[in-house]
């Protein structure tokens, strides 16, 4: 595929991670939060203090549901229940190891040729050491592209969920993200670009960052993501060292109008009145701190609206990725997904294991990935 050539791309800088005492990105969520915390569903805003932020760092909501639901469960102990108990109140203390790793993240400067240096935040979160099963400490790390101009928090409940699976998890933001920044030259490429081509091109470097040295490299790809991802595995040099890839409700597995894809999304909201699934959900809505913006929303709309274009049209890299061989590719399709629509993708996923989630919808694996993430590890 010829887009994949037109850009080579390196990281130029990867900066010592900055521990962020809260959610650097406003998310939409937070405005029900009075309301979730009177229902119940998410614990009181308390810090995790440290010794090295004495005042505390703020709980993510999305991790605020997780310790309120293991909160319910020690309720519902019966009496004497001590082990219970203890290993429910050891499952809070993942959560808050996870947390501090995930509000703990690094700016990448990503060279891409002929379109300048482009931006994003990155993380690293290591399972809690007694999640962690036998073999899987022998296991590369999984890299999660996110989904369309995504902030890490986007994916923040997705990725809590594999490394309380016993896996460490490594993504990267997307440039064109609140929290990234991209050059005039970037936006008009995705533009004009015939598929993902500037950003494969940067997600190719921050892989090759991250896995350096690492033989066997296991990509995950949510919506856009799983798009990015297939082009990836049309380039020879990733067809011969990724051994597994995982394609979450891909984008661009069907031709559709851009308004479907926005009837889409309105439907898919829908999802959240069912209960508990709120808090699961991270829709963010620009910095808290809006003096550290590095994007402008003129340039964030521009280059989000020409991947909107991409979306829409199925891509030609589904007849041509594929992994080393003995290895395997799997896609995650939801009957109720409408944004994406892949259970009506056809033969596009043939050569793939296809996981069915007949009622979930395009977000189930956002706000609900206990119920996606099993099923994926299990698979070969």
């Amino acid at each position: 595929m010829a887009e994949q050539a037109a850009f080579h791309s390196t990281v130029l800088e990867a900066r010592p991670p900055v521990q962020e005492l809260q959610e650097p990105v406003k998310n939409l969520v937070r405005r029900a939060n009075s309301l979730l915390y009177m229902r119940g569903a998410v614990t009181k805003d308390t810090p995790i203090k440290t010794p090295d932020n004495p005042d505390g760092i703020r709980r993510p909501l999305f991790l605020r549901a997780r310790r309120a639901r293991i909160l319910q469960e020690i309720k519902d102990l019966p009496d004497g229940s001590k082990i219970e108990k203890r290993a429910l109140l050891e499952k809070a203390k993942a959560v808050d190891y996870i947390a501090q790793q995930y509000l703990n993240q690094s700016e990448l400067s990503v060279l891409v040729g002929g379109l300048g240096v482009q931006k994003a935040k990155s993380i690293e979160i290591n399972p809690p050491p007694a999640m962690v099963n036998p073999g899987d400490e022998m296991k590369p790390p999984i890299f999660v592209i996110p989904g369309i101009a995504n902030d890490l928090e986007c994916v923040g409940n997705f990725l809590t969920e594999i490394a309380l699976s016993g896996r460490k998890v490594i993504s990267v933001g997307y440039p064109d993200s609140f929290n990234g920044s991209i050059t005039e030259e970037f936006a008009a490429a995705v533009v004009t670009d015939e598929a993902y081509g500037p950003h494969t091109a940067f997600f190719k470097a921050t892989v090759d960052h991250f896995t350096t040295g690492i033989d066997e490299k296991e990509i995950w790809g949510y919506s856009t993501g799983g798009a990015i991802l297939a082009e990836m595995l049309c380039d020879p040099k990733y067809q011969e060292a990724v051994t597994k890839a995982v394609f979450v409700n891909p984008a661009s597995a069907v031709d559709q109008t851009e308004s479907s894809v926005k009837m889409g999304v309105m439907r898919d909201i829908a999802f959240i009145k069912e209960k508990g699934t709120l808090p699961g959900l991270t829709w963010t809505t620009g910095l808290i701190d809006a003096e550290r913006a590095q994007i402008s929303k003129e340039m964030r709309k521009k280059s989000f609206n020409g991947e909107l274009a991409h979306i829409a049209t199925k891509s030609k890299a589904w007849q041509v990725a594929k992994v080393k061989e003995g290895g395997s590719m799997t896609v995650v399709t939801c009957g109720n997904d409408k944004v994406t629509k892949t259970s009506e993708a056809g033969d596009a996923f043939k050569n793939m294991n296809v996981i069915t989630v007949p009622d979930g919808y395009h977000a189930t694996a956002m706000v609900q990935p206990e119920r996606i993430i099993p099923q994926i590890l299990a698979a070969k």
